[in-house]
């Protein structure tokens, strides 16, 4: 059967679970049919996360599926443990790198919404790993289910740009953001954070920037607020195949009280064009909800 259709087989399954025209124990076994590498596993395993974030379906209508998960768990994570005897600079000139990660990292933080034993040994394995955003779904899922973990381990998450506003938006999810190390839970940490996440998505950079510096700091009127945006610049980790065009710039904020309010955005221009102040101006031009002051830093 064709990839193609396999993924429509999926997606028509999907919509019959959202309508309404299958009971919720029906709904994970509709799923869990495409549980199945290579074709539809990482679409399946998204799906079954979506449908349990909006409550369509349970954890005791998901259990069912346990087996079929922890099957892929340990298929997912043998692979990556035969990459990772490679020298980590050829880790991702892998092929099947980047989709082993992208699945299990939809894996972990799936098993922390099922309450059963067996996900432990996974969910504790997944910290040893060395890669931070592996590291991150595998601490919020053990945090989710009531299970401790150690300072240095949130610590290690909370300092990556890469997962640092992941893991601050995870702990505020489920009520413990009075575990962020205070050092990263500043706006401008988590401005910085949030800059990478939007840079690193697929439709932009597509990866994280090899540097990011906070250059500016100015200010927004957002409903009489005085807020601040963060003005960054950044720049790519350079190709084979493509040299890299420089620093760029950014921005990313305004935060108020841990919550951001704005996305970040960038037009990649080269940070050397114009000033900061003038590349805040034309980045804040799209943002419609603020007014901005006359006043940077």
């Amino acid at each position: 059967m064709s990839s193609v259709s396999s993924a429509e087989r999926l997606r028509s399954a999907v919509a019959v679970i959202r309508s309404g025209g299958t009971v919720e124990t029906q709904a994970p076994g509709k799923i869990g049919e495409f549980l199945h590498p290579p074709v539809t596993e990482r679409d399946a395993l998204l799906e079954c996360l979506e449908l349990i974030e909006k409550r369509l379906i349970g954890a005791p209508e998901l259990a069912p599926c346990l087996p079929v998960l922890l099957f892929a768990w340990n298929r997912l994570h043998s692979a990556l443990l035969v990459i990772h005897e490679l020298a980590a600079k050829e880790w991702a000139d892998q092929i099947e790198y980047p989709e082993i990660c992208n699945s299990l990292a939809v894996l972990l933080d799936l098993l922390g919404y099922l309450q059963d034993p067996s996900v432990q040994a996974p969910l504790r394995a997944a910290l040893d790993l060395p890669e931070v955003q592996l590291k991150m779904f595998a601490l919020t899922s053990l945090l989710r289910q009531g299970e401790s973990v150690g300072f240095s381990q949130i610590e290690s998450v909370a300092a990556s740009n890469e997962t640092r506003i992941l893991l601050w938006r995870r702990l505020r999810e489920i009520g413990k953001e009075d575990l962020m190390p205070p050092t990263w839970a500043t706006a401008q940490q988590l401005a910085t954070s949030d800059m990478v996440w939007w840079a690193s998505h697929p439709n932009e950079l597509g990866t994280p920037p090899e540097d990011v510096e906070l250059m500016a700091t100015c200010g927004v009127d957002l409903e009489g607020e005085q807020l601040e945006v963060f003005v960054f610049r950044f720049r790519e980790y350079p190709k084979p195949w493509a040299p890299s065009e420089g620093w760029m710039a950014g921005i990313a904020g305004p935060f108020r009280e841990g919550e951001s309010l704005g996305s970040p955005w960038s037009a990649f221009d080269t940070w050397d064009s114009m000033s900061p102040e003038a590349h805040f101006k034309k980045l804040i031009a799209s943002a419609c909800w603020c007014e901005v002051d006359n006043e940077g830093s």
